[in-house]
């Protein structure tokens, strides 16, 4: 199993030479014309102790980009070593290529975004799951382990020349 650790992140800590540094696999966006679609994706990322964490966004688009309704978001299983926080706000929606939706790539559109903050002074595993209900019923169910490192405060700065 490959852990994602956010470059950003991977850079800030230092840990080039230690992991593979990669921005997370996008999630694939609910069809908006297929009736009770399911799909279960697990994700692994990475975290600073304390600090919020961008984990993922979720656009949903008609096929001439105008937006849908938000999808209901629905905990099943809580972090246990941090807060999830769903928000709405704008970002780049994420269509692959031979979605006819892909072109609505170009600009930031209204969308849920989910962001994670560790305990504070907490490192180590975490975990939690949701599900994404569309318009139409169907559904995403995503699972998210989160690997929170310690704070290196500022001697890591001064390592990674930041």
């Amino acid at each position: 199993m490959r852990v994602h650790v956010p470059l950003r992140l991977c850079l800030f800590l230092g840990l080039a030479s230690l992991v593979s540094c990669t921005e997370p696999p996008i999630p694939p966006a609910p069809s908006p014309s297929s009736h009770l679609d399911h799909s279960k994706h697990e994700y692994e990322d990475a975290a600073v102790t304390g600090l919020k964490q961008k984990l993922g966004t979720y656009v949903l688009l008609e096929p001439d980009c105008n937006p849908m309704p938000p999808p209901t978001t629905i905990m099943l299983k809580m972090p246990l070593h941090g807060h999830l926080a769903v928000e709405r706000g704008l970002d780049f929606p994420h269509y692959a290529g031979p979605d006819p939706r892909a072109v609505c790539n170009r600009q930031k559109r209204e969308g849920t975004i989910l962001y994670y903050t560790s305990a504070l002074d907490y490192a180590g595993p975490d975990e939690f799951e949701l599900v994404f209900i569309g318009k139409n019923g169907s559904f995403v169910d995503e699972t998210y382990k989160i690997r929170v490192f310690s704070n290196p405060g500022s001697e890591a700065l001064e390592k990674t020349g930041f």
